[in-house]
């Protein structure tokens, strides 16, 4: 009983160094429901763009920096798990990648100074890389949305053998690459993409079969994991969401807390990596 009292006190004030955190850096809580439609709530980042879209007049200049908090479903694991959103929201030209990684580099910070950089790695990946390199390739337009699904559901031996249906398509960029190896492979098909790391002090790596979760990512995409369990510490990139009356444009990500309290943990050595 007092060691899940402790881990729940631990979750507890990683969290108000979170919020604190965020808000002293500009960023305003919205309130999210854990029911949308009926059914439970899934993803923070939808919740927000719902909410803003009901304001008839928003002046989203300069961008709006927001957060939301509270539990997240995950339906093949049917559990919960409680999560902070972050989110830039407000014109494309104005959604600055380096910023937000910038944000999450500081909140692994806030959440975990302990927790050695060599026990991260960061993957990258671009969903618009992945159309434009597929095209190059050969492959038809109606190929990319079968490509895209089949990467959204996990399914990468679906997705590489549809690729690898059409003569001479390459599926060397969807396994991770360090940066060197995989622009040298990215620019044979791209070659105007200029290779620009992102800020971070983990390991990184690039993966296009990195497409995110949800359909309304655009752009970068990203997960971070923490290389001793395995488990994703936080994810998140880029997106274009409609609603009825606004298309947004955004940035962000989501951290997991009970997951990082797992993680220290283990570097505690309290907890086995099983």
């Amino acid at each position: 009983m007092q060691e899940w009292l402790g881990e729940n006190r631990r979750q507890y004030e990683t969290f108000l160094r979170v919020v604190n955190f965020l808000m002293q850096e500009g960023f305003d809580p919205v309130p999210t429901d854990p029911l949308r439609n009926q059914e439970y709530r899934m993803d923070h980042t939808r919740a927000m763009v719902d909410l803003l879209g009901s304001f008839p007049e928003l002046d989203m200049s300069p961008p709006l920096k927001l957060f939301a908090t509270g539990a997240l479903f995950h339906p093949r694991r049917s559990v919960w798990t409680e999560a902070i959103d972050v989110e830039i929201i407000g014109k494309d030209s104005e959604i600055d990648d380096d910023q937000l990684i910038a944000v999450l580099e500081d909140l692994v910070r806030q959440m975990a100074p302990d927790l050695i950089d060599d026990e991260l790695t960061m993957v990258y990946g671009q969903v618009d890389w992945l159309k434009q390199s597929l095209w190059a390739m050969g492959c038809g337009n109606s190929d990319y949305p079968h490509i895209l699904g089949l990467l959204q559901q996990g399914n990468l031996q679906a997705a590489e053998a549809k690729i690898l249906a059409t003569p001479g398509a390459d599926v060397r960029l969807l396994r991770p690459k360090a940066a060197a190896q995989f622009f040298s492979i990215l620019n044979m098909y791209l070659p105007t993409v200029v290779h620009k790391e992102p800020r971070a002090n983990w390991t990184v790596l690039w993966d296009l079969s990195l497409v995110g979760n949800w359909s309304y990512y655009s752009g970068l995409v990203f997960t971070l994991y923490h290389n001793r369990s395995g488990q994703v510490l936080a994810n998140g990139g880029r997106f274009d969401i409609k609603t009825p009356t606004k298309v947004f444009t955004g940035a962000g990500f989501t951290i997991y807390l009970d997951v990082w309290q797992d993680a220290l943990a283990i570097r505690r050595g309290s907890r086995d990596v099983s």
